[in-house]
């Protein structure tokens, strides 16, 4: 088995402390124990959407053989949460794409006030399946809302070819 999970910060009033999370691997033959904790992807500086932290990825293998994620990234712009991703051709090494232009940015939070998601958007799901049309492939992202869901949760849908 092989896991992608992260760690919790520690209770501050400093939000890059309090809300320090990153996004790890571990291995494990049974299930139970785990080992090679190894981190994979933490806070990026480079840009204001994703410099306290990184959590809750949804990782998955791609028809070419590329991993792919999408996590649940912390930053000071919206001061919550809203959706990123990377790309690895062997798990361990991550890239985001040109941070500073939002290139790796998947989800923001709605702007219009009052929405179930103005205020965040994270913890990702997303699953793949083969479009019976032919030949495509369908991804479908479902995703929490505001208070961490008590908002509502979210689905979009892409197809690729």
């Amino acid at each position: 088995f092989s896991r992608v999970l992260f760690r919790s910060g520690t209770p501050s009033p400093d939000v890059h402390v309090d809300q320090k999370k990153v996004c790890a691997v571990a291995h494990s033959h049974d299930g139970v124990g785990w080992f090679n904790h190894s981190v994979v992807l933490g806070p990026s500086a480079a840009t204001d959407r994703e410099d306290v932290a990184c959590a809750a990825p949804d990782v998955w293998v791609d028809g070419a053989g590329v991993y792919r994620m999408v996590f649940s990234a912390i930053g000071t712009r919206w001061g919550a949460y809203s959706l990123a991703q990377a790309v690895s051709t062997d798990g361990y090494t991550w890239t985001r794409g040109d941070e500073a232009a939002d290139a790796d940015l998947v989800l923001a939070p709605d702007p219009r006030a009052g929405k179930w998601d103005h205020q965040m958007v994270e913890y990702a799901s997303v699953w793949r399946a083969a479009d019976a049309r032919g030949g495509s492939m369908r991804l479908g992202l479902f995703y929490a809302g505001n208070g961490y869901g008590r908002g509502g949760i979210g689905y979009t849908e892409s197809v690729t070819r």
